[in-house]
């Protein structure tokens, strides 16, 4: 596989990368494309290509601003990911972190692949007895993985990126340093989750006059910014067995909890090649278990036995479709999906085209499928971001801490908080609970996860880079958004804003968005016998389409205003 700094020589004609960039092309919700300039004679022939350019999509704009300047001063699509993900920490506290673990797939401009997974981990002390004890004893720490962030992201700009540690991390520790000034979008997350930030033990970051920081205050994190300017100087090792570790084990200790110096000291990133599956006449790039791409691909291999037609329908019957194949894919993964280095599952099994050409043929025709499998708990606090540069080198990225903001445990003096990832996992006292089930509890596993960073391709060329936030609706609204854009053809805005719904099986629970169930739909699905549940909205879709001249589309969701997509300026020589 290519070394992404062996692609050219940094450019060094930029000085710095936090600045103004291009700020005015920041659109939050709205796509952002540079058309291809044209020569000047109209008899002469247009190039063949158009010029090069790269896109960056976020759930926050401050962090989209960072990939813009990192791309436009020579950086690679790697080099903008980790300089993201630190700058996420800053800016989005609810979601982006150093406290947390996520996934990362990846596809070379050469067409060469590759997946990191940097996903949290549980402490090797961690038994089912040991686990029911501390939840028993409403301790937080035990659903505290060991973080894999700052592995990751490290892992990443090592192997695949060509700028220093110390510049990534420079716009993340000025944010940090001299703060930011929140949007509405950024004040009504905090204020949502008001009392867990005043609970935790950064209350004063969060109130420091008395009140909860708000829309136009300036929110500063000066704790955050000395453990970021450690990370720099340092590296990882600051993280996993210096300053920052101590505080974690520490903590940890004194509230009872079983994480250790050890355990922080044997994490390691794990690359793998990617899940691969096809729909249609497009190929998907995706996360293996214990992500959710085999998920997103099973929904998506059983729609592919039916018609483009059928599955493209916007009524009750086509949705009965889409609900059914969901049901399938879910009841396969409740039962036996998990961390695949402890549990035997291969994945073409899953995919086989003759086991999914039988379960469509148990897809009822008139009422939902009999599936009633122990559901699998998961946060739905993530975010995602989507990153393609101007040679083609495309990178999407799903991390988290699980609920906003973590479990609440914060560290004062590294200024970040914790994940409570671990409570992915079937508890042992859940009824119908058995101790070999995949997703069980254990010291030093992975529990299950929906996070689907997508990656599609179509004749060997990028299409579309994308994923979501949302727990378990992370895999249904991937899924959602590809029949958006390849059965019914609808552009990346339309395809990501549309409504959607979602179930898992079940009891026949179906959960929609308000702007999905017209009042014919509904009476449609309930003659179908759906229980439905409407919520307000879920998700929020970062996305990049390449058109078929080469010119990308960047797309946030306007589910979440303080997001952003921007391209870069066309690379002029």
């Amino acid at each position: 596989m290519k070394r992404l700094s062996q692609l050219g020589n940094v450019l060094s004609s930029r000085s710095g990368l936090w600045g103004l960039g291009i700020l005015a092309m920041v659109v939050a919700g709205f796509a952002i494309v540079i058309p291809a300039l044209r020569l000047n004679s109209e008899n002469a022939p247009e190039p063949e290509l158009p010029l090069k350019q790269g896109a960056v999509a976020t759930s926050q704009h401050l962090a989209t601003q960072v990939g813009i300047d990192v791309l436009e001063s020579g950086g690679n699509a790697i080099d903008a990911a980790v300089a993201i993900g630190y700058a996420l920490a800053v800016v989005h506290p609810c979601c982006g972190n150093l406290g947390g673990g996520g996934f990362m797939t990846v596809r070379f401009a050469d067409g060469e692949e590759t997946f990191l997974n940097f996903r949290e981990i549980s402490p090797a002390a961690l038994t089912p007895e040991i686990y029911q004890t501390l939840k028993d004893a409403e301790n937080g720490w035990q659903e505290a993985g060991v973080p894999g962030t700052v592995a990751g992201l490290e892992y990443a700009r090592e192997k695949y990126g060509t700028k220093s540690r110390s510049e990534l991390l420079a716009p993340a520790i000025a944010l940090a340093q001299e703060g930011f000034v929140l949007k509405p979008g950024d004040a009504e997350i905090l204020a949502r989750n008001e009392q867990k930030l005043k609970d935790s033990t950064l209350q004063k970051v969060f109130f420091p006059g008395g009140q909860l920081v708000g829309a136009g205050d300036t929110l500063v994190q000066s704790a955050l910014a000395n453990s970021l300017l450690e990370i720099a100087d340092q590296g990882p090792s600051v993280f996993y067995e210096g300053k920052i570790a101590a505080e974690i084990v520490a903590t940890s200790q004194t509230d009872g909890g079983v994480l250790t110096q050890e355990d922080l000291a044997a994490y390691e990133v794990i690359e793998s090649e990617p899940l691969a599956c096809d729909y249609r006449d497009y190929e998907l790039i995706t996360t293996p278990l214990p992500g959710g791409g085999l998920t997103v691909c099973q929904i998506l291999g059983l729609l592919d036995r039916f018609p483009t037609q059928r599955v493209a329908a916007i009524d009750g019957t086509g949705h009965h479709l889409l609900l059914s194949t969901m049901s399938f894919a879910f009841r396969e993964r409740n039962k036996f999906f998990g961390d695949p280095r402890f549990t035997e599952v291969d994945p073409d099994d899953f995919l086989d085209i003759d086991y999914l050409q039988q379960l469509t043929q148990e897809i009822p025709r008139d009422r939902p499928p009999d599936i009633n499998v122990l559901p699998i708990p998961e946060g739905y606090e993530t975010t995602h971001y989507s990153v393609v540069d101007p040679e083609g080198n495309a990178v999407s990225v799903t991390y988290t801490i699980n609920g906003f903001f973590g479990n609440g445990i914060a560290l004062p003096e590294s200024g970040f908080f914790l994940n409570n990832e671990l409570d992915d996992f079937l508890e042992p006292n859940k009824i119908g609970f058995e101790l070999d089930h995949p997703n069980a509890v254990g010291p030093r596993k992975q529990p299950l996860s929906s996070m689907s960073p997508t990656i599609v391709t179509k004749d060997d060329e990028l299409v579309y880079v994308l994923g979501s936030p949302g727990g378990p609706t992370i895999t249904t609204t991937v899924a959602q958004i590809l029949v958006n854009l390849i059965d019914r053809q609808q552009p990346l805005q339309e395809a990501i804003a549309a409504g959607k719904l979602h179930t898992q099986g079940q009891e026949n629970r179906v959960v929609a968005e308000e702007i999905t169930l017209t009042p014919e739909l509904r009476s449609q699905l309930e003659d179908y016998g759906y229980g439905l549940t409407t919520f307000k909205q879920w998700g929020a879709v970062t996305a990049i389409a390449v058109q078929s001249d080469g010119q990308l589309i960047a797309v946030t969701d306007p589910r979440r205003p303080a997001g952003a997509a921007l391209t870069t300026q066309p690379d002029i020589d």
